[in-house]
């Protein structure tokens, strides 16, 4: 549990993003909503005034993470041939 912000913290399923390329689309998918799961939860605890760097940082992280995912998904779903 973090204690900054008394909630439980849900770490990367695979450890790191480059550790991926196996993971199927329903994987991704499931991935891509428990990362939105936990966005929902760290902004709903977000106070009014003065968020914790950690705070902060976490939030960060989640939309990286969520963003890293779904570029992912997006590859996956086009074989990899994406023109961005």
């Amino acid at each position: 549990m973090n204690t900054d912000t008394g909630m439980v913290i849900i770490t990367n399923m695979t450890g790191d993003t480059t550790g991926n390329k196996d993971m199927n689309r329903s994987q991704i998918e499931e991935r891509i909503e428990e990362i939105k799961r936990e966005i929902k939860e760290v902004k709903k605890s977000w106070p009014a005034h003065d968020a914790s760097p950690a705070l902060m940082q976490r939030l960060d992280d989640l939309e990286m993470d969520l963003a890293q995912a779904e570029k992912e998904l997006k590859e996956l779903l086009h074989g990899g041939d994406l023109d961005e």
